[in-house]
């Protein structure tokens, strides 16, 4: 559950997620074409729009783990003869 917030994490994405562009301007000796990687951090409105998109339904996520605590409270508080009714 840690991994899965870090990796949505917009900051965490502006500073580590990677964009590789594999540039073919170079020539082996065989002829062929080398591939050189460059890396380009993600743009800001890729993720913003992400985050526009998916932010408002987070919050039913977080409900969902809270609802089962929060039946366990009520059905602890409740006494003997109303559980066993």
């Amino acid at each position: 559950m840690f991994l899965d917030t870090l990796v949505q994490d917009s900051a965490w994405r502006a500073l580590f997620a990677r964009e590789k562009q594999i540039l073919t301007e170079a020539k082996n000796g065989d002829g062929g074409e080398r591939g050189e990687e460059e890396e380009d951090s993600i743009p800001f409105s890729i993720l913003e729009e992400d985050i526009r998109a998916t932010h408002p339904f987070r919050v039913f996520m977080l409900r969902r783990a809270l609802s089962v605590s929060y039946f366990e409270k009520k059905l602890y508080e409740l006494l003997d003869h109303e559980v066993t009714e």
